[in-house]
């Protein structure tokens, strides 16, 4: 068809060290080319109406773009939350994306992502680097608006420690089994990260793999009431990530000021948002009770 009025079809699938970054948010500017000829106000055809007219770059009045892709584990994938916190998921797997650009410029995405692997690194300040590994199975679906992707994602983090101070109460009742709660096991941290791309609810879950029958019920009653307080289980998770133990359920004074003054700011927002509540409450003790309120970004 005419060059003003272009149809581009195209179907792609990824290779290696292929990279596609959601959200799109970066922009750069294009340098001169060559190949592109600015033209005079003044057109040849008004010079010499003989002459015959010759295709110009601002010939071109719009463009249909269509492209259908194949995402395949050759590619990576970053989700990208705060590129300069460095809030990024980076992740590898399979789907079908279809991208479409139309005259006017509205941009839409259509399909479906699957994660195989991948994981997010939880930064504080710099002396705190926690991975969490992607679970594989976790989906990344498009309806037509880029920005409004809807996320079903799991990550996870493992951690070695005792299970006394999270569970010291129930242990008191059961004299017998603190020898095995004050013993180190593994802990698992499982991140939930689940709707809107822009915004997305981040839940937190634990598990013990590893404990015997009799722990596993006085943490499953733990967890049971956690589930009804999600400040104190966002506190644990807090001390589990960050410090490598769970805090004792009376906080006065388990943090020094240190651990809260590099809390209030270096927490990205992706994080803070869970903690937040804690991190406040936790301020009011340590000011004894001096700051009324206290809102974390």
């Amino acid at each position: 068809g005419s060059f003003s009025r272009t149809n581009m079809v195209i179907d792609a699938t990824t290779g290696k060290d292929t990279r596609l970054y959601i959200p799109l948010s970066s922009t750069s500017d294009a340098k001169e080319v060559s190949f592109i000829k600015f033209t005079n106000n003044v057109s040849e055809e008004k010079k010499d109406p003989k002459k015959p007219k010759n295709f110009t770059f601002t010939d071109l009045k719009g463009l249909n773009f269509e492209m259908n892709l194949t995402v395949t584990e050759d590619a990576e994938v970053q989700l990208i939350f705060d590129e300069q916190a460095g809030d990024i998921i980076k992740s590898r797997g399979e789907g079908d994306i279809k991208l479409s650009i139309n005259r006017e410029g509205e941009f839409k995405m259509y399909g479906g992502y699957k994660v195989s692997q991948g994981e997010y690194l939880f930064t504080l300040l710099n002396f705190v680097n926690k991975p969490f590994t992607l679970v594989s199975g976790g989906t990344i679906n498009w309806f037509g608006d880029p920005y409004g992707a809807e996320l079903n994602l799991d990550a996870k983090y493992e951690q070695n420690t005792a299970v006394y101070n999270f569970i010291r109460e129930e242990v008191e009742l059961v004299p017998n089994s603190r020898d095995e709660a004050i013993k180190a096991t593994k802990v698992v941290v499982t991140m939930h990260i689940n709707g809107d791309l822009l915004k997305p609810d981040i839940t937190f879950g634990l598990d013990f793999p590893n404990i015997t029958s009799q722990l596993k019920s006085l943490t499953d009653n733990k967890l049971r009431l956690l589930r009804q307080d999600q400040n104190e289980l966002s506190r644990q998770i807090f001390g589990l990530v960050v410090m490598g133990s769970f805090l004792p359920t009376n906080s006065n004074n388990v943090l020094p000021s240190d651990y809260v003054a590099s809390a209030f700011n270096t927490f990205t927002q992706m994080i803070s948002n869970q903690f937040s509540n804690y991190l406040a409450g936790l301020a009011s003790e340590w000011f004894n009770d001096d700051v009324s309120s206290i809102d974390l970004d």
